[in-house]
This record gives structure tokens, sequence and C-alpha cells, in this order.
């Protein structure tokens, strides 16, 4: 922390500082779908939860720099769990305060984007609006840039059960609006000599026999999905 202020902590219990810096953070995050979901548990949005803090805190921002979060997940019949990166993090939130319950909070909205590399690769980028009145809606927007589907192979083998033989995504654009009941919104995505296959979800191994007819009529639909059908033209879909 940066700037702070132990005068405002000893006259209002607040705590003050310029800026919040968090640098080289590791994060792990995991979800077993193997494990059914506890229907009562009650999921917060952040602002609820910036809003009901057990502090009150003051930063003109919060920043993150080369940090990394790695996303694992056990499929509903997945024996290993399938795994994705997102690395060399930068986050921005500005401005950012915590407030304890019942205390008002001093504004309306608020800004945060953030910047990763997909796999230690595909540069993308989020940008999002927090508003802090019931519901609590948020604005999304995400972008990607060129994304080789093989270096996503792990997790989708071991999520799905289906591996991409070739092909790569040339770009994509998602555009959310969300809030505490409900959240709709669009994506455009393109990719170029796209070829899956659906594996056994036991060895992963190539799939045969049905599994063999599903990866023939996925390619086929990949493929029909192009009005130009050809295999080397770029695909978007909404």
């Amino acid at each position: 922390m940066r700037g702070i202020d132990p005068l405002s902590y000893l006259a209002s219990g607040t705590i003050k500082a310029d800026d919040v810096i968090i640098e080289g953070a590791r994060v792990d995050l995991m979800r077993d779908k193997r494990i059914p979901m506890d229907s009562t548990a009650i999921k917060f949005m952040p602002q609820y939860l910036m809003e009901h803090s057990r502090v009150n805190a003051d930063a003109f921002s919060v920043r993150v720099r080369d940090s990394r979060i790695r996303y694992f997940e056990f499929a509903k019949e997945g024996t290993m769990p399938g795994m994705i990166s997102f690395d060399s993090v930068r986050m921005d939130m500005a401005p950012f305060f915590l407030r304890k319950e019942n205390t008002s909070y001093p504004v309306e909205k608020v800004r945060m984007g953030i910047e990763a590399k997909l796999m230690n690769k595909t540069p993308i980028q989020v940008n999002s609006v927090l508003y802090f009145k019931k519901p609590y809606p948020m604005d999304l927007s995400f972008e990607s840039g060129a994304f080789d589907f093989k270096d996503a192979s792990d997790f989708l083998s071991k999520t799905v059960f289906a591996r991409a033989e070739k092909g790569f995504s040339v770009g994509g654009e998602w555009e959310f609006q969300l809030d505490d009941e409900s959240a709709m919104g669009w994506m455009k995505f393109a990719y170029q000599d796209l070829k899956i296959e659906f594996l056994d979800s036991l060895t992963l191994d190539q799939g045969k026999g049905k599994l063999k007819l599903y990866s023939v009529g996925a390619n086929i639909l990949i493929k029909n999905s192009n009005p130009r059908s050809a295999s080397t033209s770029i695909v978007t879909g909404k």
C-alpha cells in the first residue's frame, strides 16, 4: 500500500491509501462438477460484498501486476481435472472503497480493466463497469486475439471430452449485462480450419463407434455453419 494515512484510521477507523498494489500473485481456482452444487448457497455480486465489508477503506486505485490465475475443473464424469491459465495478469480498479453494512457507499459506479494472456499466449482484455445500486448491475466486455485451439487441449479433453485436431480462433468479442437476478448479452466468435474429435471419457483416447460418428457429424456442422463452404473461410457466430 502506498500513501497510507494513519491519522484517518485513528480518527475514524477508515483505512486510507493512495494505491493498493499487488504484484506476482498466484491464484488457483477449482470446480468439481462431480459434487452436486449446494442449492442453498448464495452467490453475492462483488458490489454487495464491497458494501458489506468488515472494514471501511478508501484507495484511489487497486493495481494488480505480473500475476497468474489457473482454473482447474473436474467434469461430471471426469477422472482428471482440466486446466486453463491466465498469465501476465494486469488489473486496474478505480476508485476503490470498502464499507461496512449500513454505511453509505461514496460512489455510484467503479471501473475495472483487466489484461492477460490466455495460456501465456493469446492476449485478452476485459473492461467492466460496476454499479452500486440493487440489483447491482454490471457491464462487461471481453476481447480476445488469435488463439490456437490446440493450446486448450488439456482443458477441453478433460472437461468436455473433445480435442481440436486443428484450427484456430482469429478473435472474439463478448458483451454482457448482468446483475443479481439475470444475465444477457451477445458474442462474436471467428474461427478458421476447425476440426474436432470426441474422446473416450475414461481413457481420453480417440472415440470409437458412436463417438466417431459424433465427430464426423460435428465437423460437418462446423463446416456447414460457414455459408461460403470453404474450409479456409472465417466463420463468425452470434
